[in-house]
């Protein structure tokens, strides 16, 4: 009986939306029964779709892509900046013990 309440009370009201960043599109399986509710996003890495729930039912969410197309190749990799300025001298230290004596 608590669970439906439960289950009934998510139908009216909604829980915060999320961000999910995955490797694949959400199915119609990521619903309001996995935490997400409408306004969710989906960030597929591999295509570079973004995804908006706009609708969470249970078993039946509906994802619309928002951006299209795949991800731009990465850049290539930007000169190396110059060499700072030596800093300044350090403190003498103690000097070591006296070597043996020559012959």
């Amino acid at each position: 009986m608590i669970l439906r309440q439960v289950k009934d009370y998510q139908l009216y009201q909604p829980f915060a939306f999320s961000m999910t960043v995955a490797t694949s599109d959400p199915t119609i399986n990521h619903d309001r029964d996995h935490y997400y509710a409408k306004g969710s996003m989906w960030l597929n890495t591999t295509s570079g779709v973004l995804f908006t729930c706009t609708d969470s039912m249970s078993a039946a969410a509906v994802w619309t892509s928002s951006t299209g197309g795949t991800a731009g190749p990465v850049g290539a990799t930007g000169p190396t900046g110059s060499i700072g300025p030596t800093g300044p001298q350090g403190d003498p230290g103690d000097t070591g013990p006296t070597g043996p004596t020559g012959p």
